[in-house]
This record gives structure tokens, C-alpha cells and sequence, in this order.
């Protein structure tokens, strides 16, 4: 397993859920020491768990993820800064996404760690071709409180995608 896809994975893990062992509990349906052992490299997963972790992304989203591992393969170096890679290359695209008028923005708020009750946003920008089921979708998690800089127009979104993921 390539270092940078387990990197991508749990950032996008820590994104999605309150916690890691939440995905890895829940949906994976792993112990603690197997999902550790697969963050080191030690552990195979299981055909299904692989599938699971395919499905953190959307289509487009995993086929950037698989970009930035190619990239990191040729250039070694990069390998430490996949999510970094990853967060700038999508923030490019969507930028351009919603500059060309062609994307929807959608915004769905979110609530992790229930005891502080932290609040985040996740805004997918949506390019959808009018056929069910190949839209194309890039997804940003941000705090609930940017919640009136990205609902208030494309402009202000953009921004925050240049301030927060370059």
C-alpha cells in the first residue's frame, strides 16, 4: 500500500467522521490494532474494507487521489505532502469549476465531536452533465462559522479555497 494513498485516506477520514475509530469500527468493521497496523503498511485489508475506503471519494474525487499518487511515484520527495497535493489540485479545479458558471455549490452542515459541539461545513462543488449519476463532485470541509463567506457567493468561496487549501 503507497504511503501517500494512507495518508489521503485517513485525512479524508478525520474529515468525514467524528473519529477514526467510528470508520473503522462502523464501516470497516476492524479492531483498532488492524486499522493501525494498515496505517503502517503491516496489514492487508479486506477486498470489502478496500472498497469502503474507495467510496470516502467521489469518482472524480478518486481519480485525483490516484493523480497524486502517480506523482508521488515519480517524484519521490512529494510523497510527505500527498495531502497537500491532493487539497491545492482539487482547490484548482473547483476554482475553475465555479468560475466557468458550469458548478453547483452545496453546502451540508455537520457536526463532529458532540461533547464541544464543533460545527463544519462540507461544500461540494457539482459539476452535473444532466445524466443521473455522472456528476462530478469535489468536496471542502470547512468551519461552520465560514458558513457566511461560502453561502454568499461564489466570490467569497473562492477566496476561502485560495486562503484555506493553498
Amino acid at each position: 500500500m503507497e504511503s501517500a494513498l494512507i495518508d489521503l485516506v485517513v485525512n479524508r477520514v478525520i474529515e468525514e467522521y467524528v473519529d477514526e475509530a467510528e470508520f473503522y469500527q462502523n464501516q470497516l468493521g476492524l479492531p483498532k490494532e488492524e486499522w493501525d497496523a494498515w496505517k503502517k503498511n503491516q496489514f492487508v485489508l479486506p477486498e470489502f474494507a478496500n472498497q469502503q475506503l474507495i467510496f470516502l471519494f467521489s469518482d472524480y474525487e478518486w481519480m485525483l487521489v490516484q493523480k497524486v499518487i502517480r506523482l508521488t511515484k515519480m517524484i519521490p520527495e512529494k510523497e510527505q505532502q500527498a495531502v497537500l497535493e491532493y487539497r491545492k489540485m482539487s482547490a484548482a479545479i473547483a476554482k475553475k469549476w465555479i468560475n466557468s458558471d458550469l458548478a453547483n455549490i452545496e453546502i451540508v452542515e455537520k457536526m463532529y465531536n458532540k461533547k464541544e459541539l464543533e460545527k463544519y461545513i462540507q461544500v461540494k462543488v457539482v459539476m452535473d452533465y444532466n445524466v443521473w449519476g455522472y456528476s462530478d463532485i469535489i468536496s471542502f470541509t470547512f468551519p461552520a462559522v465560514d458558513r457566511t463567506r461560502v453561502a454568499s457567493s461564489k466570490r467569497e468561496l473562492i477566496q476561502l479555497m485560495t486562503d484555506t487549501y493553498e
